[in-house]
């Protein structure tokens, strides 16, 4: 069973067992939920059963709870969340779901693994925020769990559609964010890099401390075996993932506000960046998504004199959609393969001014940066062997 932790410190096996004991309604999600996940591996007709039956008895508790006099129960509106889940419109794992990026086998920790597969019905999830907000808000959640399950749903639901977070952070992770992360942080001037502003940059800063926290549990598990303890993995992810998607947003497109801008491009990349690397779903749209919306920024960026940032987003969104090239040709998916062509010659190019002839060159410039080699290095060395090469345009003159 799992050995992760929420920042109560009890285990996730012992925290499932005790709420499961707790509350019929959490049962039910439970067994559904579980039989949910199964079906999508194997399909059974005892599962569907199971299923559909756990999901009549949790309509019926939820509605019983809903009747009741009062604010509605931390379990009532748990169960509210869980209704409110359906499959997604999409094949998971068909075709490229993150690029070059490669797994380093963090998908599981959060629940993005499963939770990916499914999306919010609107109707569904806008009840659910009416309750929660009737009753005061997130931080009127006690039931252990609760309020970090919200949260994750939240922030799921907000990396699938690209728009912002509609639940404040919960009240273990607000813990960690003002207690315990500034205490880790470095000083901004370690981010000078980055043409931001403070708030972005302490963003950054803490994005660099959650892939340390990844980089030290991946070391972990290689060595010892097993998973062991996730330490501050979890809470980290959510955290920056949270404050990234919560930064400002119009017409719902990441960067559409300050396009061309460094902001803009620097919000793009990050966002490229935690998809593929500390915030890993096993779908490819939101990937996808967010390196097209990074492509859109960068297209006029000829202004922004500090070019050794521009290379660090190009890397990136050619990491981003290099393997859509590799497949464009069987797929006959020509707009991506040319959104790889751009942020290839746009490496290449930025490469040329900067005077960056080694390998060792470049991975000290993207280091930098936000980086991590264990994800990063393999298709980043991919994308710069081809930059190495005449562009396409040179090679047909």
């Amino acid at each position: 069973m799992s050995k992760r932790h929420f920042p109560s410190n009890e285990s996730m096996t012992s925290l499932a067992f005790r709420l499961n004991m707790m509350d019929p309604i959490i049962l039910e999600v439970s067994i559904s939920s579980l039989a949910e996940w199964s079906l999508r591996r194997q399909y059974s007709p005892a599962l569907e059963e199971t299923r559909c039956k756990s999901a009549m008895r949790l309509i019926r508790l939820v509605r019983d709870g809903l009747e009741q006099p009062g604010p509605v129960s931390d379990a009532t509106l748990i169960g509210m969340m869980a209704l409110s889940w359906r499959p997604a419109n999409c094949c998971p794992h068909v075709g490229p779901m993150r690029g070059l990026f490669r797994d380093i086998g963090i998908d599981h920790l959060g629940g993005h693994e499963n939770l990916a597969h499914y999306e919010f019905a609107e109707e569904s999830w806008a009840a659910f925020l009416y309750f929660l907000n009737m009753r005061g808000g997130i931080e009127t959640v006690d039931l252990g769990g609760g309020s970090e399950s919200f949260t994750l749903a939240d922030n799921m639901n907000a990396a699938v559609t690209g728009k912002a977070p509609t639940i404040d952070l919960c009240k273990p992770f607000q813990h960690v964010f003002k207690t315990w992360l500034p205490q880790m942080r470095p000083p901004l001037t370690e981010a000078a890099t980055f043409p931001v502003d403070d708030d972005f940059k302490e963003l950054l800063l803490d994005l660099r401390i959650c892939c340390q926290e990844i980089e030290e549990y991946t070391i972990r598990v290689k060595k010892l075996g097993s998973t062991g303890s996730t330490s501050m993995v979890v809470p980290y992810q959510n955290i920056v993932q949270h404050r990234l998607m919560s930064l400002r947003q119009k017409d719902n497109g990441i960067g559409s506000d300050t396009a061309g801008s460094a902001e803009g491009i620097c919000r793009a990349a990050t966002l490229v960046f935690t998809l593929g690397v500390t915030f890993p779903l096993p779908r490819a749209e939101p990937l996808a998504n967010a390196a097209a919306g990074l492509g859109q920024a960068m297209r006029n960026s000829s202004s922004i004199p500090n070019r050794r940032f521009l290379f660090w987003a190009a890397m990136l969104g050619a990491i981003a959609t290099g393997a859509a090239e590799v497949s464009a040709a069987s797929e006959g998916n020509e707009s991506a393969k040319h959104s790889y062509l751009f942020f290839l010659d746009q490496t290449r190019r930025l490469r040329g001014e900067l005077g960056l002839t080694t390998w060792d060159a470049a991975k000290a410039l993207l280091e930098s940066f936000v980086w991590l080699d264990a994800a990063c290095d393999e298709g980043a060395w991919k994308v710069w062997t081809q930059s190495l090469r005449p562009s396409q345009a040179a090679a047909g003159k």
